[in-house]
This record gives C-alpha cells, sequence and structure tokens, in this order.
C-alpha cells in the first residue's frame, strides 16, 4: 500500500507581517510577506546559547500573486549545501504557499525541510530535551551545545548528568571572543575524572575549530556520569559535542 504524504504541522507563537527587508530573531516564528522581501538569517550557534539550536521558520505568501523572497545566512552558517554565507531565492507562487526553514546545529546549516521529500513527518521539529539543553535531531539524541564561562566547569547534559549510557563522538568549537585559550571536556563517575578531549579555540571571535580530537575514537558515557567542559583561562567558546544513544 502506497503511503499518503503527509504535511508537517507548525505550531508558531509568533506571527510577523512584512513587506520590507527583515532581520530575523529567535522571537519570529510564522513570517507572512507582502512583496519582495529580503531576510537576514541569525547565527545558528548564537540560538543553541538560547537552547534552540533546531530553530525553524515558517514563511508564507501573502500575495495574492508571486512573492520573492531572497534569505541570506550568518557568515558562519550554509543554507542547504550551499556556500558559506550564501543567499537563497524563494519563489512563493500562489497565496497562502510556504516553506520551513530549519537549522541544524551539527551540520551549522539552515535546510529546507517543507517542501522536500528528504525529511518526513515524524522526523520534523520536536520539542525533546536532555538535561534542560535541547537537541539537534532530537529523535535521535545526536548534539547538544554548551558555552564554556572562563575556568567555571559547564554540566553539557544539566546538574543530573547524563540521562542514559550514551557515545560520546566528536567536539567542535566556535570562539566566543578573541582570547587565545585551551577548551577541555573531562568525564566524572565512578572512575573518576577524565580528561576527554581539548581544543585551542580561535583568537577570531565566530570562528569553528571543527572536530577536536577525543582521547579515543569513541567515549562511552554511563547514565549519571557528569559531562563538563570549560576554558583553561579566561577565552571561551561555543562547544558543540556530538553524541549517539545505543
Amino acid at each position: 500500500m502506497l503511503g499518503q504524504f503527509q504535511t508537517p504541522s507548525f505550531n508558531a507563537r509568533n506571527e510577523t507581517t512584512t513587506s520590507t527587508a527583515l532581520t530575523l530573531t529567535k522571537s519570529h516564528d510564522l513570517v507572512t510577506v507582502t512583496g519582495a522581501v529580503t531576510m537576514t538569517l541569525p547565527s545558528i550557534a548564537a540560538l543553541a546559547q538560547d537552547g534552540i539550536g533546531d530553530k525553524a521558520y515558517k514563511i508564507v505568501n501573502g500575495n495574492s500573486s508571486t512573492a520573492t523572497v531572497t534569505i541570506t545566512a550568518n557568515s558562519l552558517d550554509k543554507i542547504n549545501d550551499g556556500s558559506s554565507a550564501g543567499a537563497s531565492s524563494v519563489y512563493l507562487y500562489d497565496v497562502d504557499d510556504y516553506v520551513i526553514l530549519q537549522a541544524n546545529l551539527a551540520a551549522l546549516k539552515w535546510e529546507y525541510v517543507y517542501p522536500s521529500p528528504r525529511i518526513s513527518v515524524n522526523d520534523y521539529v520536536k520539542d525533546d530535551t536532555i538535561g534542560g539543553v535541547k537537541t539537534v535531531m532530537s529523535k535521535f539524541y545526536s548534539a547538544v551545545a554548551a558555552l564554556t564561562t572562563g575556568t567555571t566547569a559547564v554540566n553539557v547534559f544539566g546538574s543530573g548528568g547524563a540521562p542514559c549510557a550514551l557515545t560520546l563522538t566528536s567536539i567542535m568549537g566556535i570562539a566566543a571572543d578573541t582570547v587565545a585559550s585551551t577548551q577541555i571536556m573531562l568525564r566524572s563517575g565512578a572512575g573518576g575524572t577524565t580528561n576527554i578531549a581539548e581544543f585551542a579555540k580561535s583568537t577570531t571571535a565566530g570562528a569553528v575549530t571543527g572536530d577536536a580530537s577525543l582521547t579515543s575514537t569513541l567515549v562511552a558515557v554511563t547514565s549519571g556520569d557528569t559531562v563538563t567542559v570549560q576554558s583553561v583561562s579566561t577565552g571561551n567558546a561555543l562547544c558543540l559535542i556530538s553524541f549517539t544513544v545505543p
């Protein structure tokens, strides 16, 4: 039997109508355009600091004719698989035509998730959290973000520690300032405290240090273990930690 195509639902808290250029923020949800409009997306890393690294926007044509929407990404982010800081033109041909654009924190990329055959309704935006930290692709618990604050340890999964057994797979960082510093990730549990990763952050704010090495290819974490990130001095970074759940 052939399955029926389903349109993903979109629960908007805030609705905005615009006929002029608009810089999107974390407060925007559903935006209705009434003319040719240029929209600038926020930084995915900045959204992640607010716990919404999977932020989505719905853009709707409020015209009776075609609306052309030019969407520009932050200098660190991509749109789909385009180049960094790329712009994408969306053509909404009829009234009420729309697209849904969602942030992919793990890839630092904005993706058109509807209309698109690449994502099913069951994988669409969910609101699951781990330790109060919203996840990316939360159906699979794949990544969390934590901003270091000097030498004070920051819990990646919250004060309760890891909510279940999981495997850390990688860590990368986005410089929050221009101060040179090493960032470290620690795991604390029954076996004591172990340094499981470290990397030197960039001295250019916003620059990415990609895939720093873990102490082993994969690091197993037991339920309740504490995983923290911190700086060895005053230079900080937004740490993006990827993991899998068995």
